[in-house]
């Protein structure tokens, strides 16, 4: 069954045009800020733990129901093994709750541009620093931030990432 209800014009009790406030609509899901930090340099590690790669952003949300989108874009390349884990922290909480963090590389000896997302609910109007943290699944080395060159695979790129933060609004 399908209803259709047309109209020329809304307008509230008092004659007036409907505005998001009047309809009891402040701010929800809009950006209140945006904070960005470029990555420049390529990271390595080869432990087989969650390890920092020096990747952090720092956002105050301005309110207690704000929630914090995070998202990484990089380059990224594991040798010969086939799996890798990337994973954001807020201060030392690991945000993905578990030893490989919230992502997986599963593409060995590939040079593959990534994106990894998360939505966190920090409950804080206190200044947070948010971090990247990775690991290696087996014997070889996992690279976060790599140009093409830097792999042996010819002139270097130029490519650069990013680490961002925004506020969202709640």
């Amino acid at each position: 069954m399908t209803s259709i209800i047309k109209v020329d014009t809304i307008q509230t009790s008092a004659g007036g045009t409907p505005t998001a406030s009047s309809l009891g609509i402040s701010g929800v899901g809009k950006i209140g800020q945006v904070v960005s930090t470029p990555l420049t340099t390529t990271v390595v590690t080869s432990s087989s733990t969650l390890t920092s790669s020096g990747f952090s952003v720092s956002i105050t949300p301005s309110s207690t129901s704000s929630k914090v989108f995070l998202s990484l874009s990089c380059n990224a390349y594991i040798n010969t093994d086939p799996y890798g884990y990337v994973g954001f922290f807020r201060g030392t909480t690991n945000l993905g709750g578990s030893n490989h963090g919230m992502f997986t590389i599963s593409q060995a000896d590939k040079y593959m541009p990534m994106t990894f997302q998360h939505l966190d609910s920090p409950s804080s109007t206190s200044s947070l620093t948010y971090n990247v943290y990775f690991k290696k699944s087996g014997s070889n080395n996992i690279y976060l931030n790599p140009t093409a060159g830097e792999l042996g695979s010819g002139v270097p790129d130029g490519a650069t990432g990013v680490f961002t933060a925004m506020e969202v609004l709640a």
